[in-house]
């Protein structure tokens, strides 16, 4: 849910006093992630997880950085929710919008795409569909695409054209076949573009139909590979 940027559904997932700290955290999309470690308290009712979340973190890399995130969990009537400190230390969650010691000017989109979000709708296992997210450039100058990370080998980007001169329009195709994923699938796609090296952030979900006669799959990661998990 953080990822796909529903902060107000993912607070139904956290204690009461932990909602007021997550309110007060900058935040912005990621690639992924992926459960590493979990450890049971004695009681059974207490844990500790580590996951590792894939990130771009400004003025620091040009390519996503993988971070732990050290998160605390409480059972509560059968309902595992997420245990945040009143004091929220440096962590992924916090640092996904990470801003050098200076302000830096909000980024204007000059490729203005029409919708960012594509949803799939019911797909089954295995089953082909195509993402299209249309574009024009409203700038004064030609723009070029120069990056599309998808962060999973379930989406594959279509040949598209890299430059755009003023008032040119264009469209993004990704391609998504799910395997060995089910139910609620989302990922996050990083959009760039020069001049500026501008981040736009695309997302794309799809609800894929559970395999017959199989449980379902219980959280594990949707990291920037061939895994996915409603987190």
């Amino acid at each position: 849910m953080v990822q796909a940027g529903r902060y107000t559904q993912a607070e139904d997932y956290m204690t009461p006093e932990s909602r007021e700290p997550f309110r007060k955290i900058p935040k912005s999309p990621f690639l992924g992630f992926e459960i590493k470690t979990v450890n049971l308290d004695s009681d059974q009712k207490t844990a500790a997880v580590v996951v590792q979340v894939s990130a771009f973190m400004a003025g620091l890399s040009a390519q996503p950085v993988d971070m732990p995130y050290h998160s605390n969990w409480r059972l509560v009537d059968g309902i595992w929710y997420l245990v945040l400190p009143k004091e929220i230390p440096t962590s992924p969650m916090n640092v996904l919008s990470a801003q050098s010691s200076s302000p830096r000017p909000a980024q204007v989109e000059e490729l203005k795409f029409k919708g960012h979000h594509y949803n799939f709708a019911k797909m089954d296992p295995g089953q082909k569909k195509i993402a299209r997210f249309p574009f024009t450039n409203i700038s004064n100058h030609a723009v070029t695409i120069s990056e599309v990370i998808t962060g999973t080998a379930l989406l594959t980007v279509e040949d598209y054209k890299k430059e755009y001169k003023p008032g040119e329009s264009g469209v993004l195709a990704i391609d998504f076949v799910p395997v060995d994923v089910e139910r609620d699938y989302e990922q996050t796609i990083v959009f760039r573009t020069n001049p500026g090296n501008t981040l736009t952030y695309l997302l794309v979900s799809a609800y894929v139909t559970p395999k017959p006669n199989e449980t379902s799959k219980g959280p594990g990661s949707n990291r920037p590979v061939a895994t996915q998990s409603p987190q």
